[in-house]
């Protein structure tokens, strides 16, 4: 089968292990799948049924972190050095239980720019509030999503000052 397999072999026809989701003890939990048409599959590994953030031993570990719709995103942020994460299957897919992995961090969330991403957005900064030290929702201009404006010449400096003049959500 599948389980903790990372070279391509198993028993989904046309899938590729995609994106990894690491418990906070390291141990794989829920992975989406790509297949080449871009459907995603779950897969289960251990445990059972549990659903965790996107990089949740990095966001475990750090004061700040950034909330976006996809594991693509997700891996761009991180590669410049910060901290992000997403739920599993993305937008629309936010539980509520995720909020006691960002209690007391920063949060600034990333919306795609789309009625469902500025919903999915809306939902997790709404499960945040109170729980999260400071909540902000900062949209990227003239970009569906963080991928597109990265390819348009967004920088992590020019976000990280967006961010920085962003007013925190209240209740």
């Amino acid at each position: 089968g599948w389980a903790n397999r990372s070279d391509g072999a198993g028993g989904t026809s046309g899938a590729t292990p995609a994106h990894g989701h690491t418990g906070g003890q390291g141990s794989m939990t829920p992975e989406a799948l790509k297949r080449r048409a871009s459907t995603h599959f779950e897969r289960e590994t251990e445990p059972p049924g549990e659903r965790v953030l996107f990089n949740l031993s990095a966001v475990l570990k750090a004061g700040e972190v950034i909330v976006v719709e996809g594991e693509k995103d997700a891996g761009l942020l991180t590669g410049w050095g910060l901290t992000a994460t997403t739920a599993s299957c993305g937008a629309g897919k936010w539980r509520q239980e995720y909020a006691a992995s960002l209690r007391g961090r920063g949060v600034t969330i990333l919306p795609d720019a789309d009625r469902l991403g500025r919903e999915h957005a809306l939902k997790v900064a709404a499960s945040l509030l109170g729980v999260a030290d400071g909540v902000k929702i900062v949209e990227l201009p003239g970009a569906k999503d963080v991928a597109e404006w990265a390819e348009k010449g967004g920088t992590k400096e020019v976000l990280m000052q967006m961010a920085g003049e962003s007013a925190a959500l209240t209740r």
